[in-house]
């Protein structure tokens, strides 16, 4: 019985599957993962396997996918199915079964965002999105972005759950309507007293309540961004966040530490804490134009970046990650992109299928 290997199938990827076929498939996965299974277990999945071509095919299927994105750790087992702290394990079974079924273009959407489908606003792999807010600030989404809006009388705050975002803010034009519609309110008043009143009624001065203008607010895991009317960019990347100012100015803080961010500058935040302002990288915002600007960057990590803006899998080979890059390159087409890599780098680019793409040595080098 063949265990595992490389999985072959039209364009490299296996045929779809059937829901109730994937979820036996995924259960004896996660059995023979679980580190309690038993010689019976190996050989009862074995006769399952061989009984039905299609049981084959589910097997290797669920093998490949938990290979790519890492959904059943070893320690999971359908022996503690039933402990209390398992609901996370039987949402990985879930998750599984739901990319077994669902093919590469449904992969490459789970890997790109796979916790934030539920947010206000999210982008896809390679797309950008603009958004007009309901106070006429714009929102940019870069690729794999997520974002939740919550507006209310005393706030205007977005919460950034993973990705980069462009914010444009205007002031708050929600206060000058609460001022006007006071100032409306109380010259009406004043118009319409009696003809008894003093002469000078016209004239008299009433004091409106203040409606100062909302907060606008950029909340990360890692601390707040708060922005009077300014143009900014915040990236999210799992470890830091990085925040850029194009225009006006910034207030970044963690707790009790802030930091003021002007025009050209940046500020970070991270576990260990707030720091900046820094001279801004020039660059760093090219992605609102479609462009990824690369200087003696290195290979892998220009493979990092790029693999940002395409589904799947992006992997660079360590024999060539040393080698420097540069240059203009546009994100629209990220294949025309790696198909010139060969033209200037000693690097060859292989495609396993269109969603698993290798950058590795030309064969003469290895």
């Amino acid at each position: 019985m063949h265990h595992g290997g490389e999985l072959n199938g039209v364009g490299g990827e296996l045929p779809a599957v059937e829901r109730n076929v994937a979820r036996e498939a995924a259960r004896w996965l996660l059995r023979l993962s679980s580190g309690r299974a038993t010689e019976a277990d190996v050989h009862a999945c074995d006769l399952w396997r061989a009984s039905r071509a299609e049981h084959e095919h589910a097997w290797q299927r669920a093998q490949r996918v938990n290979e790519r994105f890492g959904l059943i750790p070893s320690a999971l087992g359908m022996a503690t199915l039933n402990r209390p702290e398992l609901s996370s394990r039987r949402a990985a079974l879930k998750t599984l079964v739901a990319l077994m079924v669902a093919g590469p273009v449904g992969w490459a959407a789970w890997r790109a965002d796979p916790f934030n489908w539920t947010a206000d606003y999210r982008s896809g792999a390679g797309e950008r999105r603009n958004v007009v807010l309901a106070d006429g600030s714009t929102l940019q989404l870069n690729t794999a972005s997520a974002v939740d809006v919550a507006f209310d009388a005393s706030t205007r705050l977005l919460r950034l759950r993973a990705g980069e975002i462009a914010v444009h803010v205007l002031a708050d034009g929600a206060a000058d309507a609460r001022m006007g519609s006071v100032t409306n309110a109380v010259s009406h008043a004043v118009m319409g007293a009696p003809s008894n009143a003093p002469s000078d009624a016209g004239s008299t001065s009433v004091a409106a309540p203040f409606a100062p203008p909302r907060p606008f607010i950029v909340r990360t895991r890692l601390g707040d961004i708060e922005a009077p009317p300014s143009r900014f960019c915040v990236r999210e990347d799992g470890v830091q966040c990085q925040v850029s100012v194009q225009e006006g100015r910034v207030r970044v803080s963690q707790g009790g530490r802030v930091v003021n961010v002007l025009a050209g500058q940046q500020g970070s935040l991270s576990d260990a804490g707030v720091s900046g302002p820094s001279p801004a990288d020039p660059h760093a915002n090219d992605w609102m134009r479609g462009v990824l600007h690369a200087s003696q960057m290195r290979l892998d990590a220009f493979a990092v970046e790029l693999g940002r803006y395409r589904p799947g899998v992006l992997r660079c080979d360590p024999e060539v990650a040393h080698l420097r890059i540069s240059g203009a390159f546009q994100l629209n087409d990220t294949d025309a992109v790696l198909a010139a890599l060969p033209a200037t780098l000693p690097v060859q680019v292989r495609y396993r299928t269109p969603y698993w793409v290798t950058i590795g040595p030309r064969a003469s080098m290895v």
